[in-house]
């Protein structure tokens, strides 16, 4: 909205109408985004980017990224979606849009990040390798008892926005498993414990992909230390969410081949089992009092 477009509020009805506590854009932080670190902590933040600074390319690390309801996380994050997107590949996703926010399993983060990672590359003009690719679809449809034909046919109906007319077929088999997970109990129990039964194949066969994908994506852009994927919303699931995903499940929310920033939930590294959170490599806070974990010591700072 240009300046000529909108006229300053001049009483509190108007000034609540015309305030948005949407996270800002990256597009909008230059013009709305007003510095507060002069009263307020910025460790959290700082630690993030001296990690991303630091990290030499093709290594990548796992960051947990957390703080009170509305304090600017989401805003934070898109600072640094748009500082680093120079030497990073940045992808930001909203978990609630991908998959039952209430219901989220470690599975359903795995199909999301390679979903995401395909549709980013097809619309650069690149692809993943063919073999590797073609071995991936041959077992994703041998274990859903998919076919081109079942795929074809319920994909038409979504309208999914990452489709199109040269989407390969797992784009097109992944956008119905994630629809199915997000919109049906039984079909999604059934789907995250045919995944589990081989999880070292769906793992390895992402990781394959994913290192494709940084080849192809450094011969692009040299200067691309590799992906950055960030996952907002995440603070949004339950406390028994949170603990599936960030304790019983935590290593494997480190084992894929990228740099990932999870935002949590305040409570969940706060609650009792603070000390054994096995995230352990580098849990940030963005509040007026931040707590920051770096490291394997279990160690905890706070400023």
């Amino acid at each position: 909205m240009s300046q000529a477009n909108y006229s300053r509020a001049n009483t509190l009805k108007k000034a609540f109408q015309a305030c948005s506590v949407e996270p800002l854009e990256p597009a909008e932080m230059e013009r709305y985004y007003v510095d507060l670190s002069p009263v307020r902590k910025t460790s959290a933040v700082d630690s993030v980017s001296t990690i991303l600074d630091f990290q030499e390319a093709g290594d990548f690390s796992t960051i947990l990224f957390t703080g009170h309801r509305g304090c600017g996380k989401s805003t934070e994050l898109k600072r640094i979606q748009k500082q680093w997107r120079e030497d990073y590949f940045v992808i930001y996703l909203e978990v609630n849009e991908e998959t039952d926010i209430n219901d989220a399993s470690y599975t359903d983060l795995y199909l999301i990040v390679i979903k995401q990672v395909e549709f980013e590359l097809r619309k650069l003009g690149l692809s993943f390798d063919a073999q590797l690719l073609r071995n991936f679809e041959d077992w994703f449809k041998e274990i859903t008892k998919e076919t081109e034909e079942t795929v074809e046919k319920s994909v038409s109906l979504t309208g999914e926005a990452t489709l199109g007319p040269k989407a390969p077929f797992i784009a097109k088999l992944l956008v119905k498993v994630m629809a199915q997970i997000k919109g049906s109990n039984k079909q999604k129990n059934t789907i995250r414990q045919t995944l589990e039964k081989d999880l070292s194949r769906l793992k390895a066969d992402i990781n394959l992909l994913l290192d494709d994908a940084y080849v192809r994506l450094r011969t692009k852009f040299p200067p691309c230390k590799g992906l950055l994927i960030i996952f907002d919303n995440l603070d949004l699931v339950t406390p028994g969410v949170a603990e599936h995903l960030f304790f019983d499940y935590a290593a494997q929310l480190q084992e894929l081949h990228c740099t990932l920033i999870y935002l949590v939930r305040q409570e969940c590294p706060r609650n009792t089992r603070r000390d054994e959170l096995p995230l352990r490599k580098h849990l940030c806070y963005s509040s007026d009092r931040e707590t920051e974990f770096v490291g394997d010591n279990s160690e905890y700072k706070t400023f």
